[in-house]
């Protein structure tokens, strides 16, 4: 999972020596922490916003050595292919460009992802 954080304010109120009025209230920041889902499963096809956010973090580019497309202008694929029962998971996607995306489904390209590493093998 990957957290969200939040900021809210809320506004207290505490002498300082340097105001000029005594109860002038003062506001403190907070960081709140919020969860999201990161693996769907079965339940979407598509990378889900957090997914995809998640997938730039750790991808800036193509996930192929050496292609330099940015995270924007890629496609999230799925290594174990949706209509072959893969799963909407984050250790089963990564982004790709449309030219890889092409070599992955038309191309005879098999590609592993080592779970570790995050590192693509292609077969």
């Amino acid at each position: 999972m990957i957290q969200k954080w939040g900021v809210w304010a809320t506004s207290v109120s505490q002498p300082r020596a340097s105001d000029e009025r005594p109860n002038k209230p003062t506001t403190r920041h907070r960081l709140v922490r919020r969860s999201v889902p990161i693996d769907v499963g079965r339940a979407k096809r598509l990378a889900t916003v957090h997914q995809r956010r998640a997938l730039e973090a750790i991808y800036p580019t193509c996930a192929i050595p050496d292609c330099e497309v940015i995270f924007d202008h890629c496609n999230v694929h799925h290594i174990d292919y949706w209509e072959n029962g893969g799963a909407t998971d984050l250790n089963n996607m990564v982004p790709l460009c449309s030219r890889h995306h092409h070599a992955a489904h038309e191309g005879g390209w098999k590609l592993e992802l080592n779970p570790e590493t995050r590192e693509i093998t292609i077969h």
